[in-house]
């Protein structure tokens, strides 16, 4: 009974170890089979590597070339800004020089209307004024005293009798001489009076000649002054403009590179997009590949786990066979002994 169920062992555990050799070979492909992922995904990291330098490089021209990209749109940006402001100091420039050319025009009507005035000094003239006044007044006054008188004598002189004291006239001839002497006087005094009215008037409309002077003196030095400022500022426009041109000019040989800038940046864009394409093309191969290698090393723990099980068995069956070929001579005894019984 014990061999026989030794032997049933052995059977078993041989059979159990029957294959192993063909999980061997199977455990060697798949070590080979995993060996060659792996070098596929060093080559791919190496690729990888590659890619990933390529990526960065076309990155970092992208960003060279949108940095130009920059600086022009900002010297656009100047430009547009420096042609807006010549534009307007041009604007100003024809204003400024039309205010000159009226200041001139100013200056050349106050001069000719302060040379032409006199230059006596307005303090003196209303001095004047005030003695011709003075006398005007004293000339009235005295031909009023000598039409006063006049009217007094000449009735006297016609009735030859004096209506206060009633006393006769004694040389009519006399005191007609005395009348006609007060009226030659008094003629004197009208023709006076009338010289005084004149240089009155006179000196009147040389006090508004010497205000309207004065006036036009300071309406002058103020325009000397405007003509002064203009000047200065026509002066700082043609300058600015002369600059601002300048500049202009020296912009516009760069901005033309702005279209060639603008289609190099698509250009790189699209380089970029192909590097990122590529590097994520083999990121997803890498990703498989290692898969792979987690379903290689799956598929050898198995077999590594059989191969190891088949041996136990395998060493077990060698065991067993020594124990059924130690018990075989027992056994044959055993017969022979039954035999004989």
């Amino acid at each position: 009974i014990v061999l026989t169920e030794l032997r049933a062992m052995k059977r078993e555990n041989e059979a159990l170890s029957r294959d192993i050799d063909t999980d061997i070979a199977k455990l060697g492909e798949l070590k080979e089979g995993k060996t060659s992922v792996v070098h596929t995904i060093f080559d791919e990291k190496l690729k990888l590597e590659g890619a990933e330098r390529k990526l960065a490089k076309q990155h970092e021209d992208l960003e060279s070339v949108k940095n130009d990209l920059d600086t022009l749109n900002e010297q656009k940006h100047e430009l547009t800004r420096k042609e807006a402001e010549l534009r307007a100091k041009e604007s100003r420039l024809g204003r400024v020089t039309a205010e000159f050319m009226s200041a001139e025009d100013v200056l050349s009507t106050l001069k000719s209307e302060i040379d032409s005035s006199d230059d006596t000094p307005t303090s003196d003239l209303r001095s004047k004024l005030a003695n011709l006044e003075n006398r005007r007044d004293s000339l009235v006054a005295e031909r009023a005293v000598l039409n006063k008188e006049i009217q007094n004598l000449h009735p006297v002189y016609e009735k030859g009798v004096c209506s206060v004291c009633g006393q006769a006239v004694q040389n009519k001839e006399e005191f007609k001489n005395h009348i006609e002497s007060k009226r030659e006087r008094l003629a004197i005094a009208e023709r006076e009076s009338n010289e005084v009215t004149s240089a009155i008037s006179d000196a009147k409309d040389k006090i508004s000649a010497s205000e309207r002077r004065m006036q036009a003196s300071k309406m002058y030095d103020d325009a000397v002054k405007k003509k002064t400022d203009v000047e200065d500022e026509k002066l700082q426009l043609t300058n600015d403009t002369e600059t601002l041109s300048a500049d202009i000019d020296a912009l516009r040989p760069s901005l033309e590179r702005y279209d060639k800038i603008a289609g190099d940046i698509r250009y790189y864009e699209k380089l970029v997009h192909e590097a990122q394409a590529e590097k994520h093309a083999i990121e997803k191969n890498i990703s498989k590949l290692e898969q792979h290698v987690e379903n290689f090393e799956s598929h050898i723990n198995e077999v590594n786990k059989r191969i190891e099980q088949k041996e136990a068995a395998k060493k077990k069956a060698v065991r067993i066979t020594d124990l059924v070929n130690w018990f075989d001579p027992f056994n044959a005894l055993m017969e022979t002994m039954e035999k004989h019984v």
